[in-house]
């Protein structure tokens, strides 16, 4: 612009922006237009300055822009290493003459690939909870997101997969990382997740699935019994919010029975008369782990026997009645937390016919 021109935007009011000028800057530190720096992840890189052309470092309001603001930051921390996304590549020309200008030492530069979406689009809020906090809202153990995010572009020299944060950063080599896009695997995850819920001790368990829990009345179970409830059901857990709608038959005296269950199996004539008889039979049991566990593999073989019914249909019409679902934790388990007078209940009150 003319001086002009300059002065008449200024009478105007407006007010100008601080550029920095890329043809200085490369020919006071370097012998030609191109511009390069060594990759810890893809290597060699390089741009030709000319077509980058002079970028705003300080606004019109007085404002420092990002490249200009970040690379002071990193200046004054005395940072050694800036690992991030791709997507920073063009900023990091921009960053390191910058860093030479103001005669700050340039650090290493690694640009990962991005991570993307299952169906390889950005990943977004769409796609699912992206903030780690959200994860951890979902039931999501941060060692497991750890363990996940560190082998997205990357694989440990062993093939083992699960592994804790300090076997990751024993292994761990940055330039092993490969260059490529990653996906964001959520049944992965959850796989992961699941492995290190099993992993937790049962106490440590217990109290971070409290959150989860809130529905139910806990003392009602009292400490024992939630112990066992607990042992009872992580077993399929893949999100500690599982636990929410894997419990509500261990609480309150009726249970909720679904209508295809009802209808499919309850209402069946090998159903009733499984129930007669095991209501009838089991007012004599023990109400212990071992004894129910030897009444009920008797009852399952006196079916058989008698009428031909296979032992997974038999306790079918025993676990739909108790829990209103047709699968679900140990059965015995469930009996013995129950007890003997909310089964006896909940089985009476299944059978619906004169058998």
């Amino acid at each position: 612009m003319t001086e002009e021109e300059k002065a008449k935007l200024r009478a105007e009011g407006r007010k100008p922006a601080i550029r920095f000028n890329i043809a200085k800057a490369q020919k006071a530190f370097h012998d030609s237009s191109i511009l390069e720096f060594d990759d810890l992840v893809k290597g060699k890189l390089h741009v030709d300055t000319n077509l980058i052309g002079d970028f705003v470092i300080m606004k019109s309001n007085g404002a420092p822009t990002y490249n200009f603001a970040v690379v002071i930051d990193d200046a004054l921390m005395k940072i050694s290493h800036v690992i991030r996304g791709e997507d920073h590549i063009s900023n990091t020309y921009k960053q390191i003459l910058i860093f030479e200008a103001l005669g700050f030492e340039v650090p290493r530069f690694g640009h990962l690939g991005m991570i993307l979406a299952p169906d390889r689009s950005k990943l977004s809020k769409r796609h699912g909870a992206t903030a780690v906090s959200d994860f951890v809202k979902e039931g999501y153990l941060t060692d497991a997101l750890i363990n996940f995010v560190a082998l997205l572009g990357w694989a440990p020299s062993d093939g083992q997969e699960i592994k804790t944060v300090d076997e990751i950063a024993q292994d761990f080599r940055i330039g092993e990382i490969s260059s490529s896009n990653s996906i964001f695997e959520y049944d992965k995850l959850k796989w992961m997740n699941s492995h290190y819920i099993k992993m937790l001790p049962i106490e440590e368990l217990k109290e971070r699935l409290k959150p989860y829990l809130t529905q139910y009345n806990l003392d009602e179970l009292g400490d024992a019994n939630y112990t066992k409830m607990v042992e009872l059901t992580r077993e399929p857990l893949t999100l500690l919010s599982d636990i929410t709608d894997a419990v509500p038959y261990f609480f309150g005296k009726d249970v909720k029975i679904e209508p295809d269950v009802q209808t499919g199996t309850l209402d069946t004539e090998v159903s009733q008369k499984v129930l007669v008889d095991f209501v009838n039979k089991a007012k004599d049991w023990e109400w212990n782990e071992e004894n129910l566990h030897e009444k009920l593999a008797d009852f399952r073989a006196y079916w058989k026997e008698k009428e031909g019914i296979k032992p997974k249909v038999t306790m079918w019409a025993v676990r739909a009645a108790i829990t209103g679902r047709t699968c679900g934790a140990d059965m015995v388990g469930i009996l013995e937390i129950l007890g003997k007078e909310t089964s006896l209940y909940r089985a009476e009150k299944a059978i619906k016919v004169s058998v």
